[in-house]
């Protein structure tokens, strides 16, 4: 019996130190956050709010069913590209919305056309893609099958049925800018020689050679060009003027003089 009493007296004194734990926990202080702090807080909550908000939307505008290309505007002085070449292009791009249009290869692709020298994109939301196109402006033939712009840059395009109207000029180095500034160069040496300059090229070891429109063909050289064509002038001017229907060829890689060729 004493024993059992002993138990209960253990058991009490446990309850009565559990009830004094409890009212010392009930008695912390609670915790209070600084103002410094509870701007922080907020700034986490907004920010993972606005985090959240553009996800969403992005989701949103990456499925291209939302704000679809529904028009295609083509602007630019179009003279030599076709605008159905133009949309044979396009429509392989526009299934999609502008979001997630392939903006680099649509330019690169367009640019790929014979005649189109740049592309610039603009896109007018919702649903509207604008698409500027620059021409280039030909000058000269280059060689047989490409064409000169006004910058001395070579591109691919032809016209057969203006071809009397440009010179041809061609060099294996590419050199359509210098060509070009040759060009003129010849023409203002020859401008006492009144015969229209339709060829200047360039061998690939660096001789001119100049066609005129009759048929004439000037063997210049590598050097001394403006030398050799004044001394051309000169002989053209007191001997060759009478005859040139009678010459096919005139070498000026001499010293002090040139040979003729007569047909």
């Amino acid at each position: 019996m004493v024993f059992g009493k002993k138990n209960k007296r253990v058991r009490s004194q446990a309850v009565k130190v559990k009830a004094a734990k409890r009212r010392r926990k009930s008695t912390r202080p609670a915790i209070t956050l600084s103002a410094s702090q509870q701007r922080l807080l907020k700034f986490f909550a907004i920010s993972l709010i606005v985090l959240g908000a553009i996800l969403w939307i992005r989701s949103w505008f990456v499925n291209p069913v939302h704000w679809p290309i529904s028009k295609v505007e083509i602007k630019g002085d179009l003279k030599y590209v076709s605008r159905d070449e133009l949309q044979g292009v396009i429509k392989h791009y526009v299934n999609t919305n502008l979001y997630l249009l392939d903006d680099q290869g649509l330019e690169r692709d367009l640019e790929a056309i014979p005649w189109v020298k740049g592309v610039s994109l603009r896109k007018s939301l919702p649903q509207t893609l604008i698409i500027t196109i620059k021409e280039y402006q030909a000058v000269a033939y280059w060689g047989e099958d490409h064409l000169l712009d006004q910058y001395g840059e070579i591109f691919n395009g032809s016209l057969p049925e203006r071809r009397s109207d440009f010179p041809v000029l061609y060099s294996p180095e590419d050199k359509g800018r210098e060509m070009g500034e040759r060009y003129i160069q010849v023409l203002k040496w020859l401008k006492d020689v009144p015969m229209k300059v339709v060829s200047l090229t360039e061998d690939p070891r660096g001789s001119w050679i100049i066609r005129f429109e009759d048929g004439l063909i000037l063997n210049v050289g590598k050097k001394e060009q403006e030398k050799r064509l004044r001394r051309f002038v000169v002989g053209y001017q007191k001997v060759l003027k009478k005859q040139m229907e009678k010459v096919s060829l005139v070498d000026l890689r001499y010293t002090n003089g040139f040979a003729v060729k007569w047909k």
